[in-house]
């Protein structure tokens, strides 16, 4: 008889409240400036073009897609980037990329190991600077202070270290990875579970750009990464016709391949402690042997792993006691303070030839006589909305002026003949919306109280008739 075996937790404290995460832009710039190096510009879009931007208030244009994935400082939902990279490796199999050769290429070598760039890692590990100065083995340390940079990148999201063990000259470490939610108990606060993870390969987009990290102080990666517990289904990793279940035995392909139990006893006989992150008890599937997969040329099933479980934890097993170069931050003080990174210095030049060709060219026209203005030869606008743009776009177009204070367009008698009840607000307001329908390349908005932005995602030519 066929167990029914899900991964799906409720939720322990339903009265709980938690706020959508959102993620900076760094591991989405460096999977674009990856595949810039290593794909033709034609692939490129074609990705891309799969994952439009999740605001719906922005124009979902190409040109602003390419700029946004460029801003590392930038957030997005961590649905959007989730649902980006559970499409990579789909996507490399049809196009006949390997997605681990692909990471080691590009992941490893842009930013030499660093998920963030190097002034941005100085910036948020000022804390803890003194420490690589003090400590010999760096790479126990790099682990120790992970779960302080992934609340930099993205808050409400745990990467802990919970237990670290030492055997002869090898060192083995787990990380945890989960939702979480402080919870105020005597005055302190402490990270709980709230809901299972959202479900993707924490092996490729976690585990291996952590066991790269240590390269950026000139020491060894960790020398072995591995999963131990995954929140997806097997059914959702491999074929589900490939799999059955009888009993608590696990089938795949007809051989035996696993057992199911209970994820507190997967833990518990590993000894691993996470009571107190309140962590629910659902079935998992304990694979003992590995799945290779032929599509993908890669182990995809790992034995020792439990699969379905409501949190990931992996592990990296390194040789202890190495001690670190004399440069070790030469790297990161050299990316921080000069621009000399050639493979940065390369991406860059393939991104400006990708903005180049997908540019929307705005030829913004203004006639004097009917007080009205058009786009590429279009009617857009007239009577005030059309001088209150013509007014911001002249002045973009002479000095790059972006910002405008409401008091410039109210004092100009030109544009508004009544300063007492100069109705700018939803002028301004008529001249977004038809921006946003027509023009893709340029939008309207407010940057703080009595300042209007204009935002110009093209190239533009401006002319008056």
């Amino acid at each position: 008889m066929e167990n029914s075996v899900t991964s799906t937790v409720r939720d322990p404290m339903t009265s709980l409240k938690y706020a959508p995460i959102s993620v900076r832009n760094d591991i989405l710039k460096l999977l674009y400036a990856g595949m810039l190096l290593e794909m033709p510009q034609s692939l490129v879009r074609e990705f891309w073009q799969r994952h439009p931007l999740p605001q719906s208030s922005e124009v979902k244009d190409e040109h602003l897609l390419y700029s946004m994935l460029w801003q590392d400082k930038r957030k997005v939902p961590l649905e959007y980037l989730v649902s980006v990279l559970n499409d990579v490796e789909p996507f490399f199999v049809l196009n006949k990329f390997n997605i681990i050769d692909f990471i080691r290429k590009t992941f490893h070598r842009i930013n030499k190991g660093m998920l963030m760039s190097a002034k941005s890692i100085l910036w948020l590990g000022k804390p803890f600077l003194s420490y690589f100065y003090l400590e010999k083995d760096l790479r126990p340390l790099i682990l120790s202070i992970v779960d302080y940079f992934t609340e930099q990148l993205a808050s409400g999201i745990v990467q802990k270290l919970i237990r670290h063990t030492s055997d002869g000259t090898w060192s083995t470490a787990t990380i945890l990875v989960m939702h979480s939610q402080p919870l105020e108990h005597f005055k302190l606060q402490k990270k709980i579970f709230v809901k299972e993870f959202l479900h993707y390969d924490c092996e490729l987009w976690t585990g291996m750009l952590l066991q790269a990290t240590p390269r950026c102080l000139n020491m060894p990666c960790f020398e072995e990464l591995h999963m131990v517990c995954d929140c997806r289904d097997i059914r959702e990793i491999i074929p589900a016709a490939m799999v059955s279940i009888d009993q608590d035995t696990v089938y795949i392909n007809n051989e035996v391949s696993g057992t199911i139990t209970s994820f507190e006893s997967f833990c518990e006989h590993r000894e691993f402690s996470l009571e107190k992150y309140r962590i629910p008890s659902p079935p998992v599937l304990h694979i003992t042997r590995d799945y290779f997969c032929p599509d993908r040329q890669r182990t995809v099933l790992h034995a020792g792993c439990a699969y379905g479980a409501p949190v990931y934890l992996y592990s990296f097993r390194y040789r202890k006691g190495l001690e670190k170069p004399e440069d070790f931050m030469a790297t990161i003080i050299d990316d921080a303070t000069t621009d000399s990174n050639e493979a940065w210095a390369h991406v860059h030049e393939l991104h400006e030839a990708l903005l180049e060709s997908v540019s929307f060219k705005a030829a913004i026209t203004y006639y004097a006589a009917e007080e009205s203005i058009s786009v590429n030869g279009k009617h857009l606008t007239k009577s005030t909305p059309a001088k209150i743009l013509r007014k911001m776009i002249s002045a973009y177009h002479t000095n790059g002026q972006t910002e405008f204070e409401h008091k410039e367009f109210i004092r100009d008698n030109t544009i508004i003949y009544d300063p007492v009840n100069p109705n700018l607000n939803i002028r301004i307001q008529r001249l977004s919306k038809l921006l946003q329908e027509q023009c893709s390349g340029i939008s309207i908005s407010r940057s703080e109280k009595g300042i209007i932005k204009l935002n110009v995602y093209c190239k533009i030519s401006y002319d008056e008739k």
